[in-house]
């Protein structure tokens, strides 16, 4: 038996996860904290108090290992260290959207994908970056993921890991056959007047970013070996991806929080030329290894919460409207075109808007229908998308809180795949995930794998809505492929 601590850095939430680990993963404690206006000592301090509180409640001895994931959008301005004493920089909050178009403009997005594997995106951090560059400060300054703060926080060092490299459009992506670089693109790099040394270093899969120092100790409480080594398990719906089992050619997983991802391996390699058509990037495994493909959408679990607020703003209970939709059938017309800001992928269509169709004026429990059957419906187009370049696989396995807490959004997804879906049955699975990927890399555990439970085909919504999904999407953009559902 091990125990294991897991930190899960979010847009909205850091999440801590203290776990026992043996054939299985078992949370013993989960504590959050909202990451809401804080600044990046701030979130540190959240994320290091949380972590202290799951390890407290657990009350199992101290943990052997840290795991720590993030999401991939969000860092900031550092000390060499990776010590922060400023804001959080998240690329939807700087100021000149001027200048991030003049910076975007200079990049040949073929060109970018066809060697980074990333679709350029007015997300990617290498724009941010760009617009931070001071490559003559004195002294330099350099940049952190959320994840690599924490770590930074709990070793001194300033590292990354690259899964988390691999989405900043800076790090290069070899073809299938050839080993992970962990060496970032100097030229590109400098020619947008981005300083050696900016960005940190990359660590090798399965390299820990260091020890636990003795102040990280006391701040978790001295619940946590004072020899623990501290791993950066990677980008969030990756390291997902690993709790769901997406360990070998064939699986994939449908990761889901704030944002969603299905994320696909490979049955060999991924047509690029294909996936950037798509917007879909292709990546490596946290193995480093295997090739795969990661279909964005940015908008999931965000469009729940926004509904939520529409719903406190009209004064009613948004938990008590969520429950009455999880046992009523909603009206069958109800759709949603689930892209408040564009469709990433598949078909990129930065004009794509959040439609609603069929939904009566102020009528927020047929919202929150069409809201669930389009967002399950477009993950399956996400689904089909990654077939196409990965290879027909295994039903994909469901990881995320949103599934977990919303039945209903399970069971649609379950329908649009046409079969039973496994869920990954653990309350916070990328900390939790993250803690046990550290336990992996550390030696400590062997082959681990998250509980699941069976999610059977939604019964009561009526089965057309995909194909009312299918019909709204030609409708608003005559450039895009409808989806089609699984046999």
């Amino acid at each position: 038996m091990v125990i294991a601590l897991g930190i899960d850095v979010g847009s909205t939430a850091v999440k801590a996860s203290a776990v026992e680990l043996t054939e299985s993963v078992r949370e013993l404690a989960v504590a959050t904290a909202s990451v809401a206006g804080l600044d990046a000592p701030a979130l540190v301090r959240a994320a290091l108090a949380a972590a202290a509180a799951a390890l407290e409640r657990a009350a199992a001895g101290p943990a052997r290992v840290v795991g720590i994931a993030s999401m991939a959008e969000t860092g900031a301005i550092t000390d060499a260290d990776g010590s922060s004493h400023g804001a959080l920089v998240r690329w939807d909050r700087l100021p000149d959207h001027r200048r991030r178009d003049e910076l975007e403009a200079r990049l040949d997005p073929r060109a970018l994908h066809a060697t980074t594997g990333v679709p350029l995106t007015r997300k990617l951090p290498l724009l941010t970056w760009a617009e931070l560059a001071t490559g003559q400060d004195e002294p330099p300054r350099h940049w952190a993921f959320t994840a690599d703060l924490v770590a930074a926080a709990l070793t001194g060092r300033r590292a990354t890991d690259h899964t988390l490299a691999g989405r900043s459009g800076a790090l290069p992506l070899p073809e299938a056959s050839a080993s992970l670089t962990l060496a970032w693109d100097d030229e590109l790099l400098a020619a947008f007047g981005i300083a050696r040394g900016f960005a940190p270093d990359v660590l090798a899969p399965g390299e820990p970013a260091g020890i636990v120092s003795q102040e990280a100790v006391a701040a978790l409480g001295g619940l946590v070996d004072p020899d623990a080594s501290v791993y950066i398990a990677g980008h969030d719906h990756a390291v997902a991806a690993w709790i769901g089992s997406a360990r070998s050619r064939g699986r994939r997983v449908r990761s889901i929080g704030t944002t969603e991802a299905v994320v696909a391996i490979a049955a060999g390699e991924v047509d690029r030329e294909a996936a950037w058509r798509e917007g879909i990037s292709v990546v490596r495994a946290v193995d480093g290894i295997l090739e795969g493909a990661l279909a964005g959408s940015p908008a999931a679990g965000s469009l729940i919460e926004d509904w939520r607020t529409r719903v406190l703003e009209d004064g009613e209970d948004g938990d008590e409207l969520m429950m009455r939709a999880r046992l009523e059938r909603g009206p069958d017309e109800a759709i949603a075109l689930p892209y408040p800001r564009g469709r990433q992928c598949p078909h990129p269509d930065a004009s794509a808007a959040l439609v609603f169709r069929g939904v009566p004026a102020g009528d927020r429990i047929a919202e929150l229908h069409a809201l669930l059957r389009g967002i399950a419906a477009h993950g399956g187009w996400m689904i089909e998308a990654a077939e196409a370049l990965c290879g027909v696989a295994a039903p994909p396995v469901l990881v995320g809180a949103p599934y977990r807490l919303n039945g209903r959004l399970a069971a649609l997804s379950a329908a649009v795949a046409g079969t039973p879906l496994e869920l990954v049955d653990l309350a916070a699975p990328v900390a939790s995930g993250a803690a046990a990927l550290a336990a992996d890399r550390d030696g400590l555990a062997g082959e681990v794998h998250a509980p699941t439970r069976l999610i059977d085909p939604d019964r009561v919504t009526d089965d057309g809505f995909v194909d009312r999904f299918r019909a709204a999407i030609a409708e608003s953009a005559v450039s895009a492929r409808p989806p089609t559902r699984t046999p």
